[in-house]
C-alpha cells in the first residue's frame, strides 16, 4: 500500500504513482532468493523546473509505502562529488510524548530492509531517456539514507 503524504514543498513539486519507464518491476529489481517481500510500492517525484533547484539539498514530498513514510534526498550539484546525487530516506512512525510534548520514535530500534531503484527520466520521453540505479539496504537509526552519487 502506498499513499502521498501532504507537505509544504517550496518548489510546488508533487509525488504520484510511478510512471511507466517501459520496464516491469521484475526487469528493474533482481530477484532476491530466500527473501520475503512484506510490501511493495513506488512513487514518482515530479520536478517541474530543474533550474529552480538552486539549494545544495532538496527533499521530495513524503510518500507512504508499508509502515514507513519515504522521501528522496536530491543534491543537484553532488554530495561530496561533482555530479547529481540521490538518496532514499525512510521515516519511521513517531508519537507525541505526553510529558515532554516532543515527537519520539514508536520503536527506537526500528529497521527497514529495502530493495529499491532510483530512476531519472525526461518527461514525455520516459521510456527512452532514463537512468536507473538499483540497490538493497538495511535502514536503521544509525544508517538513515542510502543511494547514489
Amino acid at each position: 500500500m502506498s499513499e502521498q503524504i501532504e507537505s509544504d514543498n517550496p518548489l510546488n513539486n508533487t509525488v504520484s504513482e510511478v510512471i511507466d519507464l517501459g520496464k516491469s518491476i521484475e526487469e528493474v529489481l533482481p530477484t532476491l532468493d530466500g527473501q520475503e517481500t512484506l510490501c511493495e510500492g513506488a512513487f514518482t517525484w515530479h520536478i517541474d523546473d530543474w533550474e529552480q533547484l538552486t539549494q545544495e539539498k532538496h527533499v521530495s514530498p513524503r510518500y507512504r509505502i508499508g509502515n514507513f513514510e519515504w522521501d528522496v534526498l536530491l543534491f543537484p550539484q553532488g554530495n561530496h562529488n561533482k555530479g547529481l546525487a540521490m538518496y532514499l530516506e525512510p521515516h519511521p512512525e513517531t508519537q507525541s510524548n505526553e510529558e515532554t510534548q516532543k515527537l519520539e520514535l514508536v520503536d527506537p530500534d526500528w529497521a527497514a530492509c529495502a530493495q529499491f531503484a532510483i530512476a531519472i527520466s525526461k518527461p514525455g520521453e520516459d521510456k527512452s531517456l532514463n537512468l536507473v540505479n538499483v540497490s538493497s539496504h538495511r535502514f536503521c537509526p544509525t544508517d538513515t539514507d542510502w543511494g547514489f552519487s
